[in-house]
């Protein structure tokens, strides 16, 4: 074989036998991509949300507590909030991955978009900035 051979990889030097490379890194990029599309996806399907919610607003909060029946108590400046999630509630990360409602922790902030009533807003978009944590 006469291809060119990385500076950081070895070769068998058995003549009787085709060469082979012993790579001392290899790197998978099919999960980069999948989360890529995961964004590129998540980001699309926000828009969409946001074009089919009524009058939304978006909220910044702090969560207070995570409760079992799928609500959160955050506060909003004095104002204690009860959050619920719509049906097909969009949860995500900062950095706009799919994550699970049991990630949300007490102290977090997170970006709600949604329709306030009262104290109540009905959440159809939550994104925990506080996720990932550092």
């Amino acid at each position: 074989m006469d291809e060119p051979i990385s500076p950081n990889s070895k070769t068998n030097d058995n003549p009787d036998t085709d060469d082979e490379i012993i790579a001392t890194l290899i790197r998978d990029w099919t999960e980069k991509k999948i989360i890529k599309e995961e964004i590129q996806q998540n980001k699309k399907e926000v828009k969409q949300i946001i074009k089919e919610t009524p009058k939304p607003e978006t909220r910044i909060l702090t969560i207070e507590s995570v409760n079992t029946n799928n609500t959160l108590t955050a506060k909003l400046n004095t104002q204690t909030i009860t959050v619920s999630l719509a049906n097909n509630v969009k949860l995500l990360d900062r950095n706009w991955k799919t994550i699970t409602f049991d990630q949300l922790k007490a102290n977090d902030t997170i970006r709600v978009y949604g329709v306030l009533s009262g104290t109540t807003l009905e959440a159809s978009i939550i994104r925990d900035i506080s996720i990932p944590r550092k």
